[in-house]
């Protein structure tokens, strides 16, 4: 098969794909319809289709809205002229609109999004929506901010997503603070990627002041056997707040807490 024929290929099967999930939020928004009011809807949906219940929710609080309020949206993605991350995007953007600044957005964006990537597409709405609503884009966004907070995510293997939600100016600053400082640090003969000596500057920044000392504490609770300390045993531990973590793991965080690493 030539390379053509293989890119044709997949044009072909991309358009299968959004034609079926477009008849999908059709049937979604005819069944949501039909049994309006009804108490076990997306319950009946979830079992069915086995979703889970908020995947559920939110594919039947989109169906409607796109039959009804972005039916252009729908037939681009039926016809495959969009993808439905784009048709997620538009739905996204235009929910805290009314229909008739709704429909200005979808006529501006979507006759540049078969085009444009999934980024740029996001981008470009984003711009639309602002210059269509302006007044409601800054209440949304005295919403948002008044939404910052912060947290961590624990993930697999020993390692943890630390997040803040924040203003865009202070995230970027932030960021950016961050960055200049992993560039400075980075030397020819330090094995460290530059991602990695990012990671290493913000826990430090976050644990200690420059000096190493900070005036605040924290504390960390371990369940862990003196075994597995002295490298006798080879048992996971518990960290409070995270989960499981394996031994060479805990025998090396365990030196650094005890020799004050910042912690």
């Amino acid at each position: 098969m030539e390379v053509i024929e293989f890119l044709d290929a997949l044009s072909y099967h991309d358009k299968q794909i959004t034609y079926h999930q477009a008849q999908l939020m059709r049937a979604l928004a005819d069944y949501a319809i039909a049994c309006e009011g009804e108490e076990f809807i997306d319950a009946e949906i979830a079992a069915a289709m086995r979703w889970t219940s908020r995947w559920t929710a939110d594919q039947v609080a989109m169906a409607p809205d796109l039959a009804s309020k972005l039916t252009a949206t729908l037939d681009a993605l039926e016809k495959g002229e969009i993808d439905f991350y784009k048709a997620r995007v538009l739905y996204d953007k235009t929910m805290p609109l009314t229909a008739d600044l709704a429909a200005q957005v979808e006529e501006r964006v979507l006759a540049k999004a078969p085009d444009l990537t999934s980024a740029q597409m996001r981008q470009l709405t984003n711009r639309v929506v602002m210059r269509v609503d302006p007044e409601g884009q800054r209440e949304r966004a005295e919403q948002r901010k008044a939404q910052r907070c912060m947290g961590i995510d624990a993930l697999e293997d020993d390692v943890a997503r630390v997040w803040a939600f924040l203003p865009a100016h202070l995230a970027t600053a932030c960021y950016a603070r961050v960055d200049a400082i992993a560039r400075q640090v980075k030397t020819p003969s330090d094995p460290r990627t530059l991602d990695q000596i990012r990671a290493d500057v913000f826990a430090d920044l976050l644990l200690a002041t420059p000096d190493g000392a900070s005036a605040v504490k924290v504390e960390l609770y371990v369940a862990i056997s003196a075994a597995t300390v002295m490298g006798l045993a080879e048992q996971p531990g518990e960290l409070a707040g995270y989960g499981a973590r394996s031994p060479p793991t805990w025998r090396v965080s365990w030196l650094g807490i005890r020799r004050g690493g910042g912690c």
